[in-house]
């Protein structure tokens, strides 16, 4: 081998085994050494590829967990809201709970009140028909006893007659001296009823017993002066045509008494008339009179005393 910087040098001595030894063990160290130090820069590589791609999975995780913690916020807020609204609901719940109750018991105390009115309603229905059930009787007889009185008042103009002929034939007699006025007596045939029987042989005591009759129907005919008509106003609810009544929310405790009448208004028109012919505590029943304008009453209308 020829070495040198110029040219042709001097000429080496033949290397030993040894050092071919060496030089190919250097070679090996050094191949081994490039080997190796490929290796650490492949192994570094590898590395930091697996660390940036442990950073950037870092990085997500960490994204991941801000928005899971986020939501978990979110949750949260939302089941504290939920919770609320849910107390408000179980509060309105037993709100409604409770006004359930009331309304039931108002509405069973509504019912019985109902089912009282109805029969008090039904007990006045049969009260009122078996009232007009006697007063049909009692027109009966009524006019059974005019009939009776027409033929009283007819035998009695007789009797007038008979008296008045009577007692003509006395002032005729009484011109004669020979006859005894004191034996003359003026008896009438008695009659079949104590109506018949009023007049009597005195002509002073017919006309004195007529005006005390009519003086007695005059009395009992008039109220007394002293009364005066109740400010009671009431209201009708119920009115049953088929049997020409009502039936008004005033009784005996609001001084309600028989016989009563009271006109129907509604606002400023007056409807009709109306008689009281049965009263409880707390209603009462009226007939409508003739003369009412019966088809336009209803439910509601007003009712004041005359």
């Amino acid at each position: 081998m020829l070495t040198g910087s110029g040219g042709y040098g001097k000429v080496s001595p033949p290397m030993t085994k040894t050092g071919k030894a060496i030089v190919v063990l250097l070679g090996i160290v050094a191949a081994l050494g490039l080997a190796m130090a490929g290796v650490a820069i492949s192994l570094q590589m590898r590395e930091r590829d697996l660390r940036v791609a442990r950073e950037n999975e870092l990085r997500l995780v960490k994204a991941e967990k801000d928005e899971l913690e986020q939501q978990l916020s979110e949750v949260r807020e939302a089941k504290g809201r939920i919770e609320r609204e849910f107390a408000d609901v179980k509060n309105d719940l037993d709100d409604a709970t409770r006004q359930l109750a009331d309304e039931r018991q108002e509405k069973e105390q509504l019912a019985k009140t109902a089912e009282d009115r109805q029969q008090q309603i039904d007990r006045m229905l049969r009260d009122l028909e078996q009232t007009r059930s006697d007063q049909r009787t009692l027109t009966d007889q009524l006019g059974r006893l005019r009939d009776e009185h027409t033929a009283l008042q007819r035998q009695l103009t007789d009797l007038n007659q008979a008296k008045a002929q009577l007692e003509q034939k006395v002032v005729e007699l009484s011109k004669h001296p020979t006859v005894e006025l004191d034996k003359v007596v003026v008896n009438p045939p008695a009659a079949s009823s104590s109506t018949a029987s009023a007049p009597a042989s005195d002509s002073a005591v017919g006309p004195r017993t007529a005006a005390a009759n009519t003086a007695s129907s005059e009395a009992a005919s008039s109220p007394p002066s002293g009364l005066e008509a109740s400010p009671l106003r009431g209201q009708v609810i119920v009115v049953n045509r088929e049997y020409d009544f009502i039936v008004v929310n005033l009784g005996s405790n609001q001084g309600l008494a028989l016989g009563q009448e009271f006109q129907v208004v509604r606002g400023d028109q007056v409807l009709g008339k109306v008689k009281v012919e049965k009263v409880y505590e707390e209603l009462s029943a009226a007939a409508i009179l003739p003369n009412s304008n019966k088809d336009a009453i209803r439910e509601g209308d007003a009712v004041r005393p005359i």
